[in-house]
């Protein structure tokens, strides 16, 4: 015990913050997950891998796609800018506080009236493989998901305020939408998509408000909303987006690669895959998002204190650890694939065949976690430094990876072709990631 507490007393107190971090993120993050195992749990037993959860899961896919790649952008490029303004209280820092709701207010409204127009031709674009009737089901189910755009831009916002403050309750919040779901499907008493539609918008609304009443301004300013780009702020802030924004929309397709593959797959395909992607999930958010949400403040702060080169070797030191701790969830997650999915989904319309096509193609999937988790930490320390255009090259990357190797594990795989081509994406990415951190700002890459 000396021994142990003469060790933890040299360390560094950015370890000891990230450590306290995360594990409240641990916590918070759990709850939601289970709320979203209540979902699946409760999807699969009113539908099994029927056509209505087909057409679910291409419906959140198209609603969300665009809306999550902005989210993920605001929140990388936005969290470290608030980090260094929460300190400030001049008029312009409040400005640009009130600029970035009132841009989310209007990026939202537009992309949710797009979202409602494009509703049949993507649909049918998507559902060309699949039945007529679940392409019928998409179509509907996507023009009444048109406003998730509008509350996914507000809840990012109100998020990333969050997140610089170190006020870890935004990650609770991410459980509402998914218990939202799962009570409404339980409850209703019909056997349409209704309580799908109607959960997953009030569970959405549910969270923004949520958000909304619980962030704080970062500069102590009021909350009002404000239109146009003025704050001298957006300058700076743009060069990072527009890097973020390129790399993550090339990154966004990869879901939609995925569901395109698995469509020419067959029918059940996309359901199979999406089980599959729920449970990777978990593990994800449980390992990897929480270590990234913990890393990116205390890495930002101290990029800002001038520490830069010690942040570089922490954040080394961090992704060598999730490396290992996710080999080991990999390897858990493989030897107990088919008891998990039998004990989540093995009930109502999902049988014994369903929890076998499952569990195959969890135990290809699991082994992305760990340069998946190695990769988030060290995104995290080239973000907190500003390097956004490698973080975006290292993106196009990916996305060029992941469509090679799914095209050609897809024909001699099927739909496990699909999950061993994201492997080897995140692999490729831990690797290009590590090699921009050892070789600093002044040069791209040194392995």
């Amino acid at each position: 015990m000396e021994w142990l507490r003469a060790n933890l007393a040299r360390l560094h107190p950015d370890h000891t913050r990230i450590a306290r971090a995360a594990l409240w993120l641990f916590v918070f993050t759990f709850i939601a997950k289970l709320a979203g195992a209540g979902r699946e749990i409760a999807i699969a037993w009113r539908f099994g891998r029927g056509p209505e959860v087909d057409a679910y899961n291409l419906a959140i896919m198209l609603s969300l796609w665009l809306p999550l790649t902005i989210y993920s952008v605001m929140t990388v490029v936005l969290v470290p800018a608030l980090v260094r303004l929460r300190s400030a209280r001049k008029p312009q820092d409040l400005r640009f506080s009130r600029e970035v709701t009132g841009a989310a207010v209007a990026l939202g409204v537009f992309l949710s009236v797009a979202t409602w127009m494009l509703a049949p031709a993507l649909a049918q674009a998507f559902a060309a493989e699949l039945p007529r009737e679940t392409g019928q089901l998409a179509q509907g189910m996507l023009r009444s998901f048109a406003p998730l755009a509008l509350l996914t831009l507000l809840i990012a916002a109100e998020a990333s305020r969050l997140q610089a403050a170190q006020d870890h309750r935004y990650a609770l919040a991410e459980g509402f939408p998914p218990l939202a779901v799962g009570l409404f499907v339980v409850a209703w008493t019909s056997s349409d998509t209704l309580p799908l539609i109607v959960g997953t918008l009030a569970g959405f609304a549910w969270q923004t408000w949520w958000l909304a009443r619980h962030a704080r301004d970062p500069s102590g300013g009021s909350r009002r909303m404000a239109f146009g780009l003025r704050a001298p702020h957006w300058s700076e802030l743009w060069r990072g987006a527009l890097a973020m924004g390129a790399g993550h929309f090339a990154m966004s397709f990869i879901q939609p690669i995925d569901q395109w593959f698995a469509a020419g797959v067959g029918t059940g395909a996309i359901a199979t895959l999406g089980y599959t992607n729920r449970v990777i999930a978990l593990g994800m958010a449980l390992g990897a998002t929480v270590i990234s949400r913990a890393t990116l403040p205390v890495f930002a702060e101290g990029v800002a204190r001038g520490d830069a080169q010690l942040v570089r070797t922490h954040a080394l030191s961090w992704a060598g650890w999730m490396l290992l701790v996710g080999m080991v969830a990999a390897g858990v997650l493989w030897l107990l694939s088919p008891w998990l999915v039998a004990i989540l989904f093995e009930r109502g319309a999902f049988s014994p065949a369903d929890t076998q096509a499952v569990a195959e193609a969890l135990r290809w999937g699991v082994w992305q976690l760990p340069p998946y988790l190695a990769g988030l930490v060290l995104v995290s320390q080239l973000a907190s430094e500003g390097r956004y255009s490698v973080i975006g090259v290292i993106a196009f990357l990916n996305i060029t990876v992941k469509g090679a190797c799914t095209s050609f594990f897809v024909d001699h795989l099927g739909l496990t072709g699909i999950l061993l081509a994201t492997v080897v994406m995140y692999s490729v990415a831990a690797l290009s990631f590590w090699c921009a951190v050892v070789s600093g700002p002044r040069r791209n890459f040194r392995c």
